[in-house]
């Protein structure tokens, strides 16, 4: 409805199959016309994924698999978020007052390092990785640069 002021959307992400709300408020006047108004508002159903079950050998129960879970494993394999766990690997040894560390984040096993010697490895590896990254975008740049000349 026109009310000459602003309208103001409560969005809020919810799951289930009923929902119910309240709003408490006070006023600045005793005009009724000037009170708060809740309108209806519009709403978006969402069908859920179908999720993998996979049994875990170690407990023997059973587990449920996202496709959100899912795509985020091919990432991390691929190597999309290898800079971001590489970084949050170091602020974990950095914060951590053990002589060693345990980790499988450069060969997918676990191995275990002096901590020194593997703040090394790590900050290396966290180099290389940002190199590589200029190094695509330099490329995906000059592909873009010689499309738009050739147009």
């Amino acid at each position: 409805p026109v009310t000459g002021t602003v309208l103001y959307d409560v969005k809020h992400l919810y799951k289930g199959a009923s929902f119910a709300f309240r709003f408490e408020f006070s006023s600045s006047t005793t005009d009724v016309r000037k009170h708060l108004a809740v309108c209806t508002g519009i709403y978006e159903e969402y069908e859920m994924q179908a999720m993998d079950t996979v049994d875990d050998p170690i407990s023997g129960k059973s587990r449920v698999l996202s496709s959100f879970v899912k795509m985020v494993r091919i990432d991390e394999q691929s190597g999309k978020f290898k800079e971001t766990r590489l970084l949050e690997e170091l602020a974990d040894i950095e914060s951590s007052t053990k002589d060693y560390w345990d980790s499988k984040i450069l060969n997918n096993y676990s191995q275990r390092y002096g901590k020194e010697y593997f703040l090394r490895i790590l900050r290396a590896e966290i180099l290389v990785q940002q190199d590589t990254a200029i190094a695509l975008a330099a490329i995906a740049a000059k592909r873009k640069e010689e499309q738009a000349f050739e147009t």
